[in-house]
Order: structure tokens, then sequence, then C-alpha cells
């Protein structure tokens, strides 16, 4: 894992504790060998993405656990969306 996302568990246990059931479920795992963006992977990019979520959430007095899980899982795919699959 990036230095950022393991900085970024030690500093919010509320943001993770939110999560904590979706990054420790195998599937949700399996989104590490997928890449997302560049040098990225799916997992890291959904992680940042809930994290993100979360906190403007938070600031708005939205419903942040429900949105930060939502932003967690919102890519989440088991595949390689740049390698075409034929049908």
């Amino acid at each position: 894992m990036k230095p950022f996302i393991k900085e970024l568990a030690n500093k919010d246990k509320e943001f993770q504790e939110i999560i904590k059931e979706l990054i420790n479920n195998k599937t949700v795992q399996e989104m590490k060998k997928y890449r997302q963006h560049y040098e990225t992977t799916c997992f890291e990019h959904c992680y940042m993405a809930a994290y993100y979520c979360y906190l403007i959430c938070k600031k708005y007095h939205l419903d942040y656990t429900s949105a930060t899980r939502a932003a967690m899982l919102h890519d989440l795919f088991l595949y390689d969306w740049r390698v075409r699959q034929d049908r």
C-alpha cells in the first residue's frame, strides 16, 4: 500500500472504522490487482475517493457514513477495463 494511504489509515480512526468491514472484504482486496489511473490501483483510487467524500459530507452535515461506504465501492470491478472483452 502506498505511504499516503498508510498515513491516512493511522490518522483518521473514524474514517477507518466506517470502511473497515469493506476494506477487509476479500473481493474488495482483489481491487488491488487492477490499475485504475496510471500507477494507482482501483483499491487506492476508491480509498482516496471515499476519504474525500467522507470529509466533504461530514463538513456539510450529510450522511457521511453511507456516502463514504458507497464511494469505497464506486468502481468495484475485477477486470482491466483497458482490455477489450469479446462477447
